[in-house]
């Protein structure tokens, strides 16, 4: 019996052992990695585990984004390598699509809320790692002070220089007379346009010294980018619709109980008008009888 029992125990932890060794061996792997494959493979044996669970499954798959924008962040900072964005850009549309499956609106509309504050805060960060890759940061306009009127007209635009002081020429004769005013109407100021600023793949192509990674890795970042305001809105649209539904399913609930409440009534009104009318015929009765 006892070595059927320490039988069992080696057995247990050399099973339970290995899956624990490759999780801690893999935990740091990186897109490019000979370790890389067993770390996704790790991921979507937990995936399928948890899956009976809507609330576990989708937050297991957001929890695989925010690693997969950790990995490409990395690579990029590092290595100037994009090709962590690919595996980034499947699992913005994985965890999408498992949120999109639930059933219960509820926690579907708590699912994709959560989500996108991930996906907004992972757009912010592959902005900061493209101006940090390119060295462009894009330019705020500085406010244009308004130009005030002149000759009947107000323009917008440039700050204007200062009119020149009015002259006054006086007629020379013997006669008095009232002077003159004659005042000179500076030139009309054009008006300002807007600056329109050049994209990042315009800039680094432009620049000699932007090499053709780096104008590839902006380029796939904007990619990434647009693949993640799109899964936004599909959330949005979730969490919007399921919204409407709870408004509508309260307005027609109000009503079931404002009209049960009025049944109610009337039908109190009726059972004291009949009380009424029956006491009435008592007393007609009793005074025929008198």
């Amino acid at each position: 019996m006892r070595n059927f029992l320490d039988s069992f125990v080696w057995a247990f932890l050399l099973v339970f052992s290995v899956p624990t060794l490759l999780i801690v061996g893999t935990w740091n792997a990186l897109p490019g990695d000979s370790t890389y494959a067993t770390k996704l493979g790790l991921e979507r044996a937990l995936a399928y585990v948890v899956s009976p669970s809507y609330v576990a499954s989708s937050t297991l798959q957001m929890k695989y984004t925010e690693r997969r924008l950790a990995e490409a962040t990395t690579l990029l900072a590092d290595k100037n390598s994009v090709v962590g964005m690919t595996y980034l850009t499947d699992q913005v549309e994985a965890a999408g699509k498992t949120i999109a499956g639930g059933s219960n609106p509820a926690e579907q509309a708590a699912a994709a809320q959560q989500y996108i504050a991930v996906l907004t805060q992972a757009s912010a960060q592959l902005e900061q790692q493209k101006q940090s890759l390119t060295g462009v940061v894009p330019a705020t306009p500085a406010p244009t002070p308004p130009v005030p009127a002149t000759g009947g007209s107000q323009q917008t635009g440039a700050v204007p220089a200062p009119p020149p002081r009015p002259t006054t020429v006086v007629m020379p004769t013997q006669i008095p007379v009232r002077p003159t005013t004659r005042i000179t109407v500076p030139p009309p100021i054009p008006t300002a346009t807007p600056v329109q600023h050049p994209t990042v793949a315009e800039v680094t192509a432009g620049s000699p010294a932007t090499s053709a990674p780096v104008v590839s890795a902006a380029l796939e970042i904007d990619q990434t980018q647009q693949v993640i305001n799109q899964t936004i809105a599909e959330m949005q649209q979730i969490s919007d619709t399921t919204s409407r539904s709870g408004n509508r399913s309260g307005s027609n609930s109000g009503k079931s109980e404002g009209s049960d409440h009025q049944n109610n009534s009337g039908r109190t009104q009726q059972q004291q008008s009949e009380g009424e009318n029956q006491g009435k015929n008592s007393h007609d009765q009793s005074g025929t009888h008198d």
